[in-house]
């Protein structure tokens, strides 16, 4: 038996009572998260929507799509791993010269 969401039964049931028990926990966590930023005087990280635009010069525009479809992938999938891996790349580098 597949459920709708694709999972299996041995996933457990999701239901309206056990989402809206679990609502006033998130709503906690927000308010923990800004009264701790309050605390440190740091400002709380706003929400990102994951759309990014931006303008590259055609010629890497090209083969960025090459290297995309070389590697199966639509040029969002792949650019999304590349900046995810060069972002890992530029945060580790970061904490290193930090904790020197």
């Amino acid at each position: 038996m597949r459920l709708a969401h694709g999972g299996s039964p041995s996933m457990g049931k999701v239901n309206h009572k056990s989402i809206s028990q679990g609502i006033p926990n998130l709503k906690s966590c927000d308010v923990l998260y800004i009264e701790t930023c309050a605390k440190i005087g740091k400002m709380p990280q706003k929400p990102y929507s994951g759309k990014v635009m931006f303008r590259i010069d055609p010629e890497t525009h090209r083969k960025a799509v090459i290297a995309a479809e070389l590697n199966g992938k639509s040029l969002n999938q792949w650019a999304e791993e590349v900046l995810a891996k060069a972002v890992d790349r530029e945060n580790n580098f970061a904490e290193a010269r930090l904790s020197a």
